[in-house]
């Protein structure tokens, strides 16, 4: 069921309660505070949180149990970017009074990554996204790939080499030593290998 209309009051407080008693609403106010974002009281039950301090979750806002949060300074400066955030994030307090709160994040983690596998993008093919509103939540529709094409971008991104740092040639002269440095040392060693052989050469003679 989703949520979208559901702003008459006895639904509103249902929410509210549910969303206090599976405990996503204190597990969001308690991410907001460690966060050492700034709480205030929104409409229709809601906890708004601004000023978020972490980059993880990343998006423009998360939403946890009936509370928003967005690292933005406020969700005024929010809006003018992404008009709909609101009615968006407030649609997913739905979605956790539906899922019985806390599991709704491993599925819904599970189905960002199916999002990801067959269209190349998180929300896109997310169901809890979707039914929340793609264009309300700043996303964009992206088309599906098969999931062949998804499985060989996974790979690809799995068994892509790692950088590795150049290992200095076996030249005998320190990697720290500039170019001028390296050259005289590179000569006094020809010079020594020479000198060596001279000398071994005089005494075979003699």
């Amino acid at each position: 069921m989703s949520g979208r209309g559901r702003t008459d009051r006895p639904f509103v407080v249902a929410r509210e309660v549910g969303n206090w008693l599976n405990l996503s609403t204190p597990v969001g106010l308690t991410v907001a505070l460690a966060g050492r974002a700034r709480l205030r009281r929104g409409k229709r039950g809601l906890w708004l949180a601004e000023g978020y301090r972490y980059r993880f979750p990343a998006g423009g806002a998360f939403t946890i149990g009936n509370v928003v949060t967005t690292a933005s300074p406020s969700f005024a400066d929010l809006a003018r970017e992404i008009p709909g955030i609101l009615e968006h994030e407030e649609n997913h307090t739905w979605q956790y009074a539906y899922a019985c709160g806390l599991p709704y994040l491993p599925v819904y983690t599970a189905l960002m990554a199916w999002s990801w596998l067959r269209t190349g993008d998180r929300a896109s093919g997310n169901f809890f996204e979707r039914e929340a509103g793609l264009d309300a939540g700043g996303y964009r529709e992206s088309p599906r790939r098969s999931l062949t094409d998804g499985l060989r971008a996974l790979l690809a991104l799995a068994g892509r080499p790692t950088p590795t740092p150049r290992q200095p040639r076996a030249t005998g002269v320190p990697a720290a030593m500039g170019p001028q440095d390296r050259s005289r040392a590179a000569l006094r060693s020809r010079w020594r290998l020479s000198r060596s052989r001279r000398s071994r050469f005089t005494s075979s003679g003699s």
